[in-house]
């Protein structure tokens, strides 16, 4: 386990809202359309589960992930693929393991890359070009959102609350690194818990929107009222956000985690890995060095939540373990075609008689 230095944070006391989000939706389920599909057997490189993929303005596709080291990979909007960038290293314009970090596009055309090795977010320029580093302090960076004035990010993650417990760390920090302000430190008992998830995203008002860990609940952080917090948070017999006290066997069920966030319309989109109804038959007779299909032990609960109100618009489970791409277009999940490890894009919509 990576984990933080030994700083210590206070725990931030704040106003806060707090809206409960309705238990039972309308006639209106998510609908998934696949787009395109990432991922060839002579690409230089995998797609894998669970990468990181971002759709850039010019329609390309960057892929990340943990099995390709400091390689990012290019795809175009028809899904070939098309170069590499990047290099290891500790450099300007150098990464450690973008794959486990986060990709975002830039204003501009280019992207932002976030690298919890050298713990920083790199902006590059449309032609791949290095235009700035920002460097993270003590937290182990997990995700992280360009605020709408383009002068700092709000970077999610880990480290340790002032009572020595682990816990997820928001900060805001400016374009150089220097932290603004420690946004909310949330203490959890467990070290393996939602580990590698702080997902957050940006609303139309220039909020940032993030998960908390081991909750079924979202606050919203306002740059221009920071000592105001909304949080949205609900009741679900689903949501078992627990593994066994004694670790995260193999066996073990998948817990659940919001593991996703975007904003689109005035809504709020909220995947959620939950376990799949066969992950006990997926487990069953494991071949030794064959990974267990993510898509067999885990399914996604998709809710679309009016912020405003806590309204639930719609919800679907759907039977695969389904990511957020870093622009917020696309769900993605993975397909396995033989040897070959695909990403398939889903675009998504709304479906029903009650859909707004």
């Amino acid at each position: 386990m990576v984990v933080a230095s030994a700083i210590l944070w206070p725990c931030t006391v704040s106003a806060q809202d707090v809206i409960q989000i309705s238990t039972e939706p309308p006639a209106c389920a998510v609908v998934l359309d696949e787009a395109v599909r990432l991922g060839d057997i002579d690409d230089p490189g995998t797609v894998g589960p669970a990468g990181q993929i971002t759709q850039l303005a010019s329609g390309d596709f960057l892929v990340a992930h943990w099995d390709n080291g400091a390689r990012i990979m290019v795809y175009g909007a028809d899904g070939r693929y098309r170069e590499s960038i990047g290099r290891r290293g500790e450099g300007p314009g150098e990464f450690s393991d973008p794959g486990i970090g986060k990709l975002r596009p830039a204003p501009g055309g280019g992207a932002f890359i976030l690298d919890p090795g050298t713990r920083r977010i790199t902006h590059l320029a449309a032609d791949w070009s290095l235009l700035g580093t920002t460097q993270i302090g003590a937290i182990f960076p997990l995700d992280f959102v360009p605020l709408a004035s383009g002068r700092g990010f709000v970077v999610g993650g880990w480290g340790r609350a002032e009572d020595g417990r682990f816990g997820a760390v928001a900060e805001h920090l400016d374009a150089e690194g220097a932290v603004r302000e420690t946004i909310a430190v949330v203490p959890t008992d467990r070290e393996l818990i939602n580990h590698f998830f702080a997902p957050a995203a940006r609303d139309d008002e220039g909020r940032v929107w993030r998960s908390l860990p081991v909750e079924y609940a979202v606050e919203a952080w306002d740059p221009a009222a920071p000592d105001r917090f909304l949080r949205l948070e609900g009741q679900r017999e689903w949501f078992r956000p627990w593994p066994p006290a004694d670790g995260y066997p193999l066996e073990a069920p998948p817990f659940s985690v919001i593991q996703g966030l975007r904003h689109r319309d005035g809504l709020l989109w909220l995947a959620t890995s939950v376990a799949d109804d066969g992950w006990r038959e997926a487990v069953a007779n494991p071949v030794q060095g064959v990974p267990i299909d993510g898509n067999r032990r885990r399914d996604t609960v998709v809710e679309v939540v009016d912020p405003a109100t806590g309204e639930l618009v719609a919800r679907s489970v759907l039977d695969d373990w389904l990511w957020w791409t870093g622009d917020g277009g696309y769900l993605y999940a993975a397909r396995d075609e033989g040897l070959v490890s695909k990403a398939a894009l889903f675009t998504v919509r709304l479906e029903g008689e009650d859909c707004p």
